[in-house]
């Protein structure tokens, strides 16, 4: 179980869906050099990069990590975009220890967990884990897939978590009180046993309720998170 470096105030910034593709689509470079460019002035205490980094593998690993400041701790997990292997060779370090990118960052006084849907399921070893009693009350978790449906919208209708009904009944027998997620590229907020927090694309957002594949609005979001003791707060931050 790592442990970052730091106070009992952590602050922690997630960008999820970038879709980094090897060439062509420059505005989605830009957009993710912009969020850059702000963690590099505004460094935290931990970077979150929840799934589908790169559109098409390639060599977009590499670009993405290498634009990353310096010094600044990064989580990484796989969405059903990455190719997990390949994921883990340029992004495993002293956090992620193991290429089935299940792991846990000990805090204060809760714990921050980390699980991998790139399958589109959340393995059910994982969710086993996910239920030790040894993860604090509060925790945190951060998952690429929504583990529940939000709206009936096209990616609930499409693309949701495959063992959504099992994932829920895992949850709700956790310790987790706050699940941060990417995948729908829409930004939402709900609270049903757990506070759900989704976060949308820099790469181009999705309407979360309309059911054929539509467009939202044009923007480039990050996520910050501040952890105080047990008190977890958020806030999007649109650049």
């Amino acid at each position: 179980m790592a442990k970052c470096q730091g106070t009992q105030t952590m602050i922690v910034l997630q960008i999820t869906d970038l879709h980094i593709p090897v060439e062509g689509n420059e505005h989605i470079r830009d957009n993710f050099l912009k969020i850059m460019a702000y963690v590099h002035d505004n460094p935290p205490d931990l970077l979150v990069v929840s799934g589908d980094l790169a559109y098409d593998e390639g060599n977009a690993y590499k670009w993405t990590l290498a634009q990353i400041p310096d010094g600044v701790l990064t989580a990484v997990i796989p969405g059903n975009h990455d190719d997990c292997d390949s994921l883990y060779r340029v992004f495993g370090n002293e956090l992620i220890e193991s290429d089935d990118f299940f792991y846990i960052i000990a805090e204060d006084q809760l714990d921050l967990v980390f699980a991998n849907t790139a399958t589109n399921h959340f393995p059910r070893d994982q969710l086993h884990r996910l239920q030790s009693n040894d993860i604090r009350p509060g925790s945190v978790l951060f998952v690429h897939h929504p583990p529940r449906k939000l709206a009936n919208g096209f990616m609930d209708i499409n693309y949701p978590l495959q063992n959504i009904e099992e994932t829920g009944q895992a949850l709700a027998n956790s310790n987790i009180g706050h699940v941060f997620c990417g995948h729908y590229h829409t930004d939402h907020h709900s609270s049903e046993g757990y506070n759900l927090h989704v976060t949308p694309s820099p790469a181009f957002e999705l309407d979360l309720y309309e059911p054929e594949f539509t467009f939202g609005q044009t923007r480039v979001p990050l996520r910050h998170i501040d952890i105080q003791g047990t008190t977890v707060s958020t806030r999007l931050i649109e650049l």
